[in-house]
């Protein structure tokens, strides 16, 4: 330890050469922070360095080839969806079929997850996925930024599935159900036979006949239309409708779906057959596709986690000899006869695929097979004309406001001021490459936040400079650099408390807001951290660099309103 102070130490200015080397060294870590933040600049350091390594066969700074020194500087600066423009999206989160608050919770934080994933497939820059709101009423809220074909974002996003196990309603307990599911399909077909009826005769009337009324052997015919309707049309019962649910032909079975289309049609939302069980995408590991060994045909084979295999083999067990549906965005892809009780969390989707129709499908449920539905609520496209006007706006005013804060700082406090500016300069690039090199979004809430830091960072060396105005009218004949090491000294704690309530404060934003405010948030807490850092150490290091120079017995050059 003592060691490492001894060469600690040589950082300690006291001679004069050691003073400008350390100087020097401090102008050239800046100069290399300005270059790395500034893309233009870094661009042209590059051009005229990479052809001085190329004759001495080192690989160059910026380069497509593989060989090249690929630097984090090299990046560009992510530009959120206010700045390049893109589309925001909103959706509605469809909670009523999970009735516990901690699972309503649990999938929508799974939500989350599976559209990120399949946004990130998209390719989009930074995008930003997150929930809005408290449950039940929360919304999924997509920003997608700089993206050329929102279109097509917005329909893969929509394309992605809802895959839900359903099964058959158990009669016992489901009696009246299918007792008014029976009574509103009964009613349907006595309005669709009385409409057909009114609407036939109304033809007749309408076209009249050449010869008169009709005749015995038509209105026989018609008689025998009427039958033939009335046997295709028969009153169910409760009996036969549950019959008709655990029927092996379930899936081509043409008067079930007759049943179903004349029940929609009469406002009956609940599939007759089937009702939801608790196992669907949420607990899905991974899909595949295979093949048939018996019959070649094209399956997806479903694999899921633990607590997916758990409920897979208690709905089995209870659906021996009746038939599982497997539901697909809200429609029956499959409704296979279970014969046994499985295990293992394997389960299959048979269908009429095509070998490319059921990759993508596996493909969708692999990127995320949603655990609630989703409807979208509003779409915003943002251009990106409005990002660059934006843009030039925040540019204009954060020159303007940094060249006020330079010469405020200048004529008030004059050496002293001049030095938190370089200071300054040195915090505005290394904030900036912080922002590049971890691949910070930056909104213009976000610039917002980097122009206050800046502010924030000046008012430290105000109250800095402010004590040692005071050490000095108080301590005449003491050494400057011990009277800056006292106003530094006297000057922490105020400075460290204020500084650290604003960085509480950003991040209580941070993780209680909108992505909007995320971004003011985030930039403002990361400014502040390392303005704290170069007020109260690159500042002050500038300052005692001074203090052993001639410059330490011009007293009145060190702060405002002082004559020594």
């Amino acid at each position: 330890m003592g060691s490492f102070l001894r060469k600690l130490s040589w950082f300690v200015p006291r001679g004069r050469t050691k003073v400008w080397l350390i100087f020097l060294l401090f102008v050239a870590i800046t100069g290399t922070l300005i270059v790395v933040s500034h893309p233009p600049t870094y661009q042209k350091v590059a051009d005229a360095v990479n052809p001085v390594l190329e004759d001495v066969g080192l690989p160059g700074f910026i380069a497509d080839s593989d060989d090249a020194l690929q630097l984090p500087q090299s990046k560009e600066y992510s530009l959120g969806l206010d700045l390049v423009g893109g589309v925001r999206l909103v959706y509605d989160t469809d909670l009523s079929g999970i009735a516990d608050t901690q699972e309503q919770e649990e999938a929508l934080q799974s939500l989350r997850d599976v559209i990120e994933r399949r946004v990130n497939q998209l390719g989009v820059r930074e995008p930003v996925v997150q929930l809005q709101g408290s449950v039940p009423d929360t919304r999924l809220i997509v920003e997608l930024s700089g993206i050329d074909n929102p279109e097509h974002a917005i329909e893969e996003i929509g394309k992605t599935p809802l895959l839900e196990f359903h099964e058959v309603r158990d009669f016992e307990t489901n009696e009246d159900f299918y007792v008014q599911a029976v009574d509103a399909y009964n009613q349907g077909v006595r309005a669709l036979l009385a409409e057909q009826q009114g609407s036939e005769e109304s033809t007749d009337q309408a076209q009249g006949t050449e010869e008169g009324e009709s005749t015995e052997a038509e209105e026989q015919e018609d008689s025998d239309n009427t039958t033939e309707q009335d046997e295709e049309y028969v009153d169910l019962s409760a009996d036969d409708l549950y019959s008709l649910c655990l029927s092996p032909s379930h899936d081509s079975n043409p008067y079930l779906f007759q049943v179903r289309a004349i029940l929609q049609g009469q406002g009956f939302a609940a599939d007759p057959c089937f009702i939801a069980t608790d196992l669907n995408g949420r607990f899905l590991n991974k899909a595949s596709v295979v093949p048939n060994p018996l019959t070649g045909s094209i399956e997806i084979a479903l694999n899921f986690n633990n607590e997916g295999a758990t409920l897979f083999e208690e709905i089995t067990e209870r659906s021996i000899q009746k038939p599982l549906a497997i539901v697909l965005d809200g429609e029956i892809i499959s409704s296979p006869i279970v014969q046994a009780k499985l295990s293992g969390g394997e389960a299959t989707i048979t269908g009429v695929f095509t070998l490319d129709e059921a990759k993508q499908l596996a493909s969708n449920l692999n990127a995320g097979a949603l655990p609630v539905p989703i409807h979208i609520a509003s779409q915003q496209q943002i251009g990106q004309t409005l990002g660059e006007e934006s843009v030039s706006g925040a540019r204009q005013a954060g020159i303007l406001g940094i060249v006020a804060v330079f010469i405020f700082m200048v004529v008030v406090y004059r050496l002293s001021g001049l030095l938190s500016v370089l200071s300054l300069v040195f915090y505005i690039a290394l904030l900036l490459t912080v922002i590049k090199v971890f691949s910070i979004t930056l909104t213009l809430a976000g610039i917002a936040g980097i122009i206050l830091s800046i502010g924030m960072a000046v008012d430290a060396n105000i109250l800095v400079f402010e004590r040692l105005r005071e050490e000095l009218k108080e301590r005449e004949d003491t050494p400057m650099r011990e009277s800056i090491r006292r106003a530094f000294k006297r000057t922490w704690p105020a400075v460290r408390d204020g500084n650290f309530s604003t960085i509480i404060t950003a991040i209580i934003l941070f993780f209680f807001s909108t992505s909007f405010v995320k971004g003011f948030a985030l930039t403002l807490g990361v400014g502040v951290a390392i303005s704290m850092f170069s007020a109260m150490v690159i500042t002050r290091y500038l300052l005692e660099l001074c203090a052993v120079s001639f410059l330490a017995r011009k007293k009145w050059l060190w702060s405002r309103i002082l004559r020594v």
